[in-house]
């Protein structure tokens, strides 16, 4: 249809992911996952892709490379690992990363908190002392109580 990448290109593509799944691992090693698999298809394109935007090459021309090359870094995640380690595919996923953050949010207050409540706050209030006057919308001074808004005022 866009005829950024022909069928021949495409299956030796599938045909090479197919065969790094398929190989029988060595004593002691395991065979790669799917979720390997996923993160080397992602990394595969997000590499061409980057090139592509800069306008150097196409689609067609970057995976033809990287097939060629079996060397390729791209390829490195697909290798057999010990059966310890842990799979190399997994990625954090979009909760993880919120709770990381709120977490590191959360820590940060409270090192906010804690240093006001022992050195006070940089106006030189404590945790006892009233808020600071905000300023009034009518008048523009600092004071309490506030002015009244008259009627129709802008």
């Amino acid at each position: 249809m866009l005829k950024i990448l022909d069928y021949e290109t495409h299956t030796r593509l599938v045909n090479r992911y197919v065969s790094l799944l398929r190989v029988t691992p060595a004593e002691g090693f395991c065979r790669p996952t799917v979720n390997e698999l996923r993160k080397t298809d992602r990394n595969l394109f997000e590499e061409i892709l980057s090139w592509v935007a800069k306008g150097y090459g196409t689609l067609q021309a970057g995976i033809t490379h990287h097939l060629d090359d079996r060397e390729s870094w791209v390829w490195k995640l697909m290798h057999q690992q010990p059966e310890s380690t842990p799979d190399q595919g997994v990625e954090k996923t979009l909760e993880d990363k919120s709770k990381k953050r709120k977490r590191d949010i959360s820590s940060e207050d409270e090192d906010r908190r804690a240093s006001r409540d022992h050195k006070g706050d940089r106006r030189g209030g404590g945790r006892d002392d009233p808020p600071p006057p905000r300023y009034c919308l009518v008048c523009g001074k600092k004071h309490e109580p506030r002015c009244e808004l008259t009627p129709g005022a802008p």
